[in-house]
């Protein structure tokens, strides 16, 4: 594995439009250990799990079915 001791810019603004596009690409898993800021739009392909306060601030749409626990 690599470490880095200080920020990590990266300039390049290549649009993502899939997983394998993007400035920035990963083969793997992704861990983040602090806050997650996107200033675009989000996509997830498989299950997205919350575990902790959810806040909503605009529409919420739905596609299929919803379970409330």
């Amino acid at each position: 594995p690599s470490s880095f001791g200080g920020k990590l810019n990266i300039t390049d603004a290549t649009q993502s439009t899939s997983i394998t596009t993007g400035a920035i690409t990963v083969a793997g898993g992704v861990g983040i250990g602090k806050n997650l800021n996107v200033g675009g739009n989000g996509d997830v392909d498989g299950t997205f799990n919350v575990d902790g306060a959810t806040t909503i601030k605009n529409t919420l749409s739905v596609d299929q079915a919803v379970s409330l626990a």
